[in-house]
C-alpha cells in the first residue's frame, strides 16, 4: 500500500469516529410539547402525545405519564407499551383523572412524561414536564350576564360565556343546566330549569318563562356547565321588581270652597299593566300636612279607581296635597301625590286696553296713547285715575 492510499484510509477512519456519534445523535425520538393536549369528553380523560421517531426502523417504547399537583404530589398516572413506527405518532392515552369542582385548579398542575426503552429496542429515554395551563384548550370559566330586576309573568334570559381562563378563547359544545328557584313559603317552591350548548364563540342563551304569581321576592340563579369531568358553576341573584306606578290627576288645578274636587288614579305594575282589583288609599292634606279627607279604593279590571271630595265652605285656603298609597305587602312602597290649591278668586268688574298711535316710534318722536277701561256689562269707567310707568326692565315684580 502506497503512502498516500494509507493517509486516505487513515483520514477516512478518523471521520468515521467522529461523524458517527453526530449521527446517532440525530437518529432519536422527539416529544412535540407544543402540540401535547389534554381532552376532557364525557367518556374519558386522555393526553394526546405526538412522538417523532428519527430511525429508520420503529422501536418498542414504554410511555408513562403523571400528573402533578402545585404540592409535587402524583394525582394521576398513566402507563402503556407502544410501537412507535418511523416518522410522526399520535398517541391518545387515557388517564384516570378525578372530578374537578372547579376546573380552573387544574391551572397549577403539571405533566411529567417519560418515553423510555422496552424489551430490544434501545435509544436514549426522553423527559419533559409540561404546564397543564398550556396544553388544556377545554379548561374554561363561566360568567353569566342577566338583569338583576325581572317581572312576574314576563321572559327572562341568561347570558352564558364559556371561556379559557389565560387566552380568554370561547370555549364551544359545552352542556350548560341553569336553574331559578324562588321559594314558595305557604305553597311549594318554584323551580324553573333550562338547558343549552355553548355555541363556537362559547356563548350560550337561555330563556325563562316566570309564572305570574310568585310569593318570594328574591330568586337564586344556578348555572352549571360540563365537559368530560369537568364542572364549573357560577351563581347571581334575580329580584322581583314590585314597584307599581301610581298616577294621581284632579280635573283641574285650581278649586274654590263649596266645590267639588274629583280624583282620578290609575295603577300599573312594573311591566306597565294594570293592577285590576287593586287596595289603595287616599288622602287629602291641608297646607298643616293634616288629614282632611281619606277614603279606601278599588282598581277596576282596567286599574282605575275614582274619588271626590266636597270641599267645606269653611275650608282653609292653601296648597292641598292628594296622596295614593297602594295596600298590601306587595306594593307597600308604592306611592303616587299631586297638589291643588284652593282659593277663592273673584272675576274683574272692568278691563284695561291701551291703543298705542303707532306700531313703533323713532328717536324725538312723540307717543300718543290711549287707555280706555270699559265695565263688563260694557258702560265706560269713568273719573278713573290712570298712572304711566316708565318700564326699565322686563322683569314682573
Amino acid at each position: 500500500m502506497s503512502r498516500n492510499r494509507l493517509l486516505f484510509f487513515l483520514f477516512c477512519l478518523f471521520l468515521m469516529f467522529i461523524l458517527a456519534p453526530l449521527t446517532d445523535a440525530r437518529l432519536s425520538l422527539h416529544v412535540d410539547e407544543s402540540a401535547t393536549q389534554v381532552i376532557f369528553t364525557d367518556a374519558d380523560t386522555h393526553i394526546v402525545l405526538p412522538v417523532k421517531n428519527s430511525f429508520d426502523r420503529q422501536v418498542e417504547a414504554s410511555i408513562k405519564l403523571e400528573l402533578i399537583d402545585p404540592d409535587g404530589a402524583v394525582r394521576a398516572k398513566a402507563e402503556r407499551d407502544e410501537v412507535i413506527k418511523p416518522g410522526a405518532n399520535l398517541f391518545h392515552i387515557p388517564i384516570p383523572l378525578w372530578s374537578a369542582d372547579d376546573a380552573r385548579e387544574l391551572l397549577w398542575y403539571r405533566l411529567r412524561y417519560q418515553v423510555a426503552p422496552s424489551r430490544s429496542s434501545s435509544f436514549d429515554p426522553v423527559n419533559g414536564v409540561i404546564a397543564l395551563s398550556g396544553i388544556t384548550p377545554d379548561i374554561f370559566s363561566l360568567h353569566v350576564a342577566s338583569s338583576a330586576k325581572a317581572q312576574e309573568g314576563s321572559s327572562y334570559r341568561l347570558r352564558v360565556r364559556a371561556a379559557h381562563p389565560l387566552t380568554a378563547q370561547g370555549v364551544a359544545g359545552l352542556n350548560v343546566d341553569a336553574e331559578i328557584k324562588f321559594d314558595g313559603y305557604e305553597r311549594d317552591d318554584i323551580v324553573l330549569k333550562q338547558k343549552a350548548r355553548t355555541g363556537p364563540d362559547g356563548f350560550a342563551t337561555l330563556d325563562f318563562q316566570l309564572p305570574r304569581a310568585i310569593e318570594d321576592d328574591d330568586g337564586d340563579v344556578t348555572v352549571t356547565a360540563r365537559r368530560g369531568m369537568l364542572k364549573q358553576s357560577a351563581e347571581s341573584e334575580i329580584s322581583l321588581d314590585h314597584n307599581a306606578q301610581v298616577m294621581v290627576s284632579t280635573d283641574k288645578p285650581l278649586y274654590q270652597p263649596g266645590q267639588i274636587l274629583h280624583t282620578r288614579v290609575l295603577m300599573f305594575n312594573s311591566a306597565r299593566r294594570a293592577l285590576p282589583g287593586q287596595q289603595a288609599t287616599l288622602k287629602i292634606s291641608d297646607p298643616e300636612s293634616s288629614a282632611v279627607f281619606r277614603t279606601d279604593l278599588t282598581a277596576s279590571r282596567f286599574g282605575v279607581a275614582n274619588a271626590d271630595w266636597s270641599i267645606p265652605e269653611n275650608t282653609r285656603l292653601g296648597d292641598y296635597r292628594v296622596e295614593v298609597e297602594l295596600g298590601g305587602d306587595k306594593y307597600d312602597e308604592s306611592y303616587g301625590a299631586t297638589t291643588v290649591k284652593i282659593s277663592r278668586y273673584d272675576l274683574p268688574n272692568f278691563t284695561v286696553g291701551v291703543k298705542p298711535d303707532r306700531a313703533y316710534y323713532l328717536p324725538g318722536q312723540n307717543a300718543e296713547v290711549e287707555v280706555r277701561a270699559d265695565y263688563l256689562f260694557g258702560q265706560p269707567v269713568k273719573r278713573g285715575h290712570v298712572r304711566v310707568v316708565r318700564e326699565t326692565e322686563r322683569h314682573w315684580n
